[in-house]
């Protein structure tokens, strides 16, 4: 996974988009994988990452980025599928930097197939209550696994606990 996104970012940062396309495609191909003609049943060309279908439901309790990642292989199909929409925003500013009719057009198509992948904005609901919190309170262990708590039942649909404020 390491080498084939990290050659990917070297080439989306130059702005060679057709094998930044082809690196990460070594991970992951929305459109799927041909094998001698026949198109495979999978996008994902790494196994952890075509096995794994859900969030973990028990985080694990370290601030390595990787280390998280690798208990969890979510983490890594949400970053390439971002970075995938990096790419397609990234072809899209580089031909509307162009200024001319086929290139504006393509840019449109680089932008709408982005907004396609995104799919429809999810509703959210603003009357939810957002307490400040102290810094002292944002780094003691008990309010960050509060929040590890909160947001597993954002990912399980479960209604959240009690909203705390800074003086509870």
């Amino acid at each position: 996974y390491y080498t084939p996104m990290m050659v990917f970012q070297r080439l989306l940062q130059e702005q060679h988009f057709p094998e930044a396309t082809r690196w990460l495609q070594y991970v992951w191909n929305p459109a799927g994988h041909v094998v001698n003609g026949v198109l495979q049943n999978y996008t994902w060309n790494v196994r952890p990452l075509e096995e794994d279908t859900g969030w973990n439901d028990s985080p694990l309790d370290s601030i390595d980025p990787d280390a998280i990642a690798q208990y969890d292989p979510m983490h890594y199909k949400v970053a390439t599928f971002m970075s995938y929409l990096d790419l397609l925003i990234a072809r899209g500013d580089a031909a509307y930097r162009l200024l001319e009719r086929d290139t504006l057009n393509e840019a449109r198509m680089w932008y709408v197939q982005a907004l396609n992948l995104l799919g429809d904005e999810p509703y959210i609901s603003f009357d939810a209550d957002w307490s400040a919190l102290t810094l002292g309170d944002a780094a003691s262990e008990v309010t960050r696994r509060d929040y590890q708590e909160a947001l597993l039942a954002v990912r399980r649909l479960v209604p959240a606990p009690e909203t705390r404020t800074a003086n509870s």
